[in-house]
């Protein structure tokens, strides 16, 4: 069994966890996406122009909404390094140097 087979086997077992921190992320950039295409529409664009509290929402809400993606990938980001270091501790078991394990684990993702 070589490295190549272990980490494909791996990332079978681990297919799901993929699937759940791809659509977290996905999810957040359709959020901000969506946010920023209201923003730049025609109407919207008018109603900001004439209305200065009407700016000062939409900046407000385009502050939260960057610290909750933000927030938002940074844990899923950590949620799934924390599902992948059995994976690591299980390349430190076979030998792999550190540097090789890690890269070798989170070049995939």
């Amino acid at each position: 069994m070589t490295l190549f087979d272990i980490v494909k086997k791996n990332m079978k077992g681990n297919f799901k966890n993929y699937t759940i921190y791809f659509i977290s992320i996905l999810f957040s950039v359709i959020i901000y996406y969506t946010f920023l295409s209201l923003q730049y529409s025609q109407e919207i664009t008018s109603s900001i122009e004439s209305s200065q509290s009407m700016r000062s929402v939409f900046m407000i809400a385009s502050i939260i909404l960057i610290v909750f993606v933000t927030v938002f990938i940074m844990y899923s980001n950590r949620f799934f390094s924390r599902q992948r270091k059995k994976e690591v501790g299980l390349y430190a078991l076979l030998g792999l140097p550190k540097k090789r394990s890690e890269k070798c684990c989170f070049m995939k993702t």
